[in-house]
């Protein structure tokens, strides 16, 4: 679910040459090339079901675009669906304090 989780909100994102989010957590350092492995499992995976995305208002009015049913901020630009996607690669993930940084190309 974390790693669904985590790349759901990475396809939210498109249009860009390199994108870095952060997620709370951490991934042990010995873990995080199986970790990257799998996001780019999982993308790939997203990306060939070609899911539809919508768009919906949150409590306070801002736009929430929902990628196979997990919700992320709208932040202006967003697929209408993940097969617009073409390919994402995870590259890197990095700690940072309390959070992981989540390094990708699409």
């Amino acid at each position: 679910a974390c790693v669904c989780a985590c790349v759901r909100a990475c396809v939210c994102v498109t249009f860009a040459v390199c994108v870095t989010p952060e997620y709370i957590g951490s991934v042990a350092s010995e873990d995080r090339d199986k970790m990257i492995e799998t996001l780019n499992e999982v993308a790939a995976e997203l990306i060939k079901e070609n899911i539809q995305t919508q768009v919906t208002r949150g409590e306070t009015g801002e736009r929430i675009v929902n990628v196979a049913g997990c919700p992320c901020p709208c932040g202006g630009t967003h697929v209408k669906s993940t097969g617009e996607i073409v390919s994402m690669t995870v590259k890197r993930m990095k700690k940072n304090k309390k959070n992981m940084k989540v390094s990708y190309t699409l």
